[in-house]
């Protein structure tokens, strides 16, 4: 991956539409691939399970809070890879596999959103010394925890009851991620 990114960044160069920072696009080009890689191969093996709705549920949810609370980070692609595979594999597992009560589902589901909250909210502090950059970052994660809680509601009236039991088995590897870290 890092030298399909040098060799972009290279060619961008070459055609004068890079002229500075090299080691910020090469870095973004790298982690672009990446994770287009690690959805792509999520949605694959998902099709297979005939679970790719699932699937682009739980990845939109990692999307939208993971990088509020941070999380494990290893030393190489592969294994990143690796586990990242295997932990929206084991969240569509779990989602399909263990049927828990709707009701409390909902309610746990809206205390993990607070325990992200105060996840980010740690994070927030140490990243960000503006106050309001600050105030913005933990403004956006609030309407992401909305957005996320009001479609799920949504699409769990006309779509599938279950799908808190995916958000659920989502938001706890979130936490535990930026716990263990």
């Amino acid at each position: 991956m890092e030298k399909l990114a040098e060799y972009v960044v290279r060619s961008l160069i070459r055609k004068n539409i890079i002229k500075e920072h090299r080691e910020i696009y090469q870095y973004g080009f790298q982690v672009g691939v990446e994770l287009t890689a690690w959805g792509f191969t999520c949605l694959m093996i998902s099709f297979i399970w005939k679970m790719q709705w699932y699937c682009i549920y739980v990845l939109m949810i990692f999307f939208l809070l993971r990088s509020y609370t941070g999380g494990l980070h290893f030393k190489n692609y592969k294994t990143c890879y690796f586990f990242s595979c295997f932990t929206v594999m084991l969240i569509l597992y779990l989602g399909r596999n263990i049927n828990l009560p709707y009701w409390p589902i909902v309610f746990v589901n809206i205390i993990l959103m607070f325990g992200i909250y105060n996840l980010s909210r740690a994070n927030a502090k140490i990243m960000n010394e503006v106050v309001e950059e600050r105030a913005f970052y933990l403004k956006k994660l609030i309407f992401n925890c909305v957005l996320l809680t009001i479609g799920t509601l949504m699409l769990s009236i006309f779509w599938n009851k279950f799908l808190y039991a995916y958000m659920l088995w989502t938001l706890l590897v979130i936490i535990l991620s930026a716990k263990i870290k």
